[in-house]
Order: C-alpha cells, then sequence, then structure tokens
C-alpha cells in the first residue's frame, strides 16, 4: 500500500511538470512566425494626393467633409453640428489568408497633427475629436481603442495644433482593423494631418527550437530529489527500487 501510495505521489508530481512543458511546446513549435519591423507603416497619407479622400467613407449623416489648405499643407476638415466621423473604405482585413493577416499579434500605432476651433465640450468621456480604431474579433467581439484628446479651456474651446496618438494590439483572431477620424457628440470644426498607423512591436518569437528538451531526469542521479519542491507531506515521497519491475520509479 505505501508503494503505490509513493508511485501516485511521484507521478503527481510529474504530470505537474509534464503539462507545463506541453503548453510550452505548444508555443515553441509553430512553423512559421509572420514579423513586420517597428516602423514598417501599415497607413500613411497628408491629404496631398490627387484624391486624397477616394480610400475614406463619410460615417457620418450630418457636416461637411473636405481638403482645405492652409500654412502650405492640405489638412482634412470635419465640419459638425453633431457628429460627423470618415472611414477608411479600405479596412486593414487581418482574416486567415486575407492581405493583412500578418499584422496579428503586433502592436500598432494610430498617429495624427490635430487642430480644432470652436468645439463644444463633450457630455460623456468617450465623445469629442475621434482619433480611433475599431477592431472586429471572431464571434463579432468588437472593440474601440482610441487616443484621448482633451478639449482646450480657452473661451473659444480651440485645440492647438499638435500630434495625438494611441497604440493597441492586434489579437490573434482580428478579422478586421477600420480607421476612424471626426468628431462624435460635439459641434465644432477639426483638421487632420500626417495621418499614420505603424508597426512598434513585433509579436513574441520563441528562442528555442522545437524539439529543444528543458528537463529530463531517470532519478538516477546522486540527489535525485534536490530539484523538486514537495508539496505535500515529506515522508510520503521517496526514491525507491521495485524489484518487480526492475526499473527506478
Amino acid at each position: 500500500m505505501m508503494k503505490n501510495q509513493l508511485k501516485w505521489n511521484l507521478f503527481a508530481n510529474l504530470s505537474l511538470i509534464c503539462l507545463s512543458l506541453c503548453a510550452t511546446d505548444l508555443i515553441c513549435s509553430k512553423e512559421s512566425w509572420s514579423r513586420m519591423d517597428p516602423g514598417t507603416m501599415i497607413l500613411q497619407t497628408d491629404f496631398e494626393e490627387a484624391d486624397p479622400l477616394k480610400d475614406w467613407l463619410v460615417a457620418g449623416r450630418e457636416g461637411t467633409t473636405d481638403i482645405v489648405q492652409h500654412d502650405d499643407n492640405h489638412w482634412l476638415r470635419v465640419v459638425a453640428p453633431s457628429h460627423q466621423m470618415i472611414a477608411r473604405v479600405k479596412v486593414l482585413r487581418t482574416g486567415e489568408g486575407e492581405a493583412f493577416s500578418s499584422l496579428r499579434g503586433h502592436v500598432l500605432r494610430f498617429k495624427a497633427r490635430i487642430k480644432g476651433r470652436n468645439l463644444t465640450p463633450p457630455s460623456r468621456p468617450w465623445l469629442g475629436v475621434k482619433l480611433m480604431a475599431k477592431i472586429i474579433q471572431k464571434g463579432q467581439v468588437i472593440s474601440y481603442p482610441s487616443a484621448h484628446i482633451p478639449i482646450g479651456d480657452n473661451p473659444r474651446n480651440d485645440l492647438n495644433s499638435q500630434v495625438f496618438s494611441f497604440t493597441f494590439l492586434v489579437p490573434e483572431d482580428c478579422l478586421y482593423i477600420v480607421p476612424y477620424l471626426g468628431l462624435q457628440g460635439v459641434e465644432g470644426q477639426v483638421d487632420f494631418d500626417d495621418v499614420s498607423l505603424s508597426v512598434v512591436q513585433a509579436p513574441f518569437q520563441p528562442l528555442l527550437a522545437r524539439g529543444t528538451r528543458l528537463f529530463k531526469t531517470g532519478f538516477e542521479e546522486k540527489e535525485p530529489l534536490k530539484n523538486w519542491n514537495i508539496l505535500g507531506k515529506k515522508d510520503a515521497v521517496n526514491i525507491v527500487h521495485d524489484p518487480e519491475i526492475d526499473e527506478k520509479i
């Protein structure tokens, strides 16, 4: 009875370690890793193209969206009495086999230079000037990471020209990424320039080759239990020789 209990305790410890090793092996045994170097541009525009809005879709039902020129540069101008945004028509399709499937697991930065005039204070924290990404995952799980853009505290609620950005992780089951610019739930005028979506960090890449042995013992060492942490009663675990099967347990 004692011998059977001893065998069970040892195998219980081994099972815990084997489960951990199997989980590690699943991580390390990916055949290929798609990685994009930090700094890689996924989307970049300064609205200087011949038809700068051809890849964008007006998502709001109120207000106006146009390209204006000042300070020797072209800017995207959004004017709204309440709600006006534009979204990329060419969404970034990140599903299996899609053009941007290699973005999964990467950390991206969405950035733009923004300035505004006569902006009304938002009634909710999530409303206001929007530099936002819509992320759609499997099962229609949707999230909206965005930059925090405070409206100025001056009498006209102007927003001085400055660069805003935020970073987000592309989930492993991501299907689409839709970049958004504009106004939501506030009135006023906002201008966008130097819009970009770039790679900040590549996904984790395992350093160990597949099949690398992390642990091995036949309990034949001089002190076979010195690297083991006994969680139960110490006198219930020991190394024995079973004459019936003539091998170490």
